[in-house]
This record gives C-alpha cells, sequence and structure tokens, in this order.
C-alpha cells in the first residue's frame, strides 16, 4: 500500500478544527486546575492533573503543526512531574509558584494555538 502526501495532508486538515476544539477543551480544564491551585488544592494534585494533561497535548501537537506548543506542553509535563514528587521539590509556598509557572505557560501557549493573534486582528 503506498502512501500519499496529499492524503497526509487532507487528514490533517480535516482534523485540525477537532484539534483545535480539543485544545479549548484542555486549554479551559488547565485553566480551572489553575483556579484549583490558586483556592488552595494541593499543588502536587494539581501538578499531576496538569502533567497528564499536558502529555496529551504534547502527543498531538507537533503532528498538526504545533511545534512550539508541542515543546511547551512537553516542559510542562516533565515540570509537573517534578514537582509532583514528595520526596522532591521546595515548601508549599514555592511549590505552588513552581506548579503556578509551568501551568501559566501552558496556558498562555495554547491560547496561542487557539486564539493565534494574527486571526483575532483579521477577524476584528
Amino acid at each position: 500500500m503506498s502512501f500519499s502526501t496529499n492524503s497526509a495532508e487532507s487528514w490533517m486538515t480535516a482534523l485540525l478544527p477537532q484539534f483545535l476544539e480539543m485544545s479549548g477543551t484542555r486549554l479551559a480544564e488547565i485553566e480551572a486546575e489553575l483556579r484549583k491551585l490558586d483556592a488552595g488544592c494541593d499543588p502536587r494534585l494539581v501538578a499531576l492533573a496538569v502533567a497528564g494533561m499536558a502529555h496529551k497535548i504534547s502527543g498531538t501537537a507537533d503532528s498538526f503543526g504545533f511545534a512550539d506548543l508541542g515543546q511547551q506542553a512537553n516542559i510542562a509535563e516533565n515540570t509537573c512531574i517534578r514537582l509532583s514528587r514528595p520526596a522532591t521539590g521546595p515548601s508549599a509556598a514555592a511549590l505552588k509558584d513552581d506548579v503556578a509557572a509551568a501551568v501559566n505557560a501552558l496556558i498562555r501557549a495554547l491560547r496561542q494555538a487557539v486564539f493565534p493573534p494574527a486571526a483575532t486582528a483579521h477577524n476584528r
């Protein structure tokens, strides 16, 4: 069976709206985790939840041409996994700040992918 580059591009183009919709959903879920962190939830639990979501994002972002998002998701995943380990890591306050920094960086990357500045300016 032969594989055509055109068919792969068609497949990716057809699935791009689903990827963007899924990314928007993940963005809302990650923002909810950040609110939990701000509300006093255990930063390690937030870190674990975000790590799982970041893993899913990093696994698909590159396929759709979002290399920066994939890279940031990978960084967030690795950071959150490291921060979720009880034996390692900073004090509770510092842990909260570190988790928030990783989550916020991922949120920025997701917003840029889902709501690109050029598309926003063009639609005004």
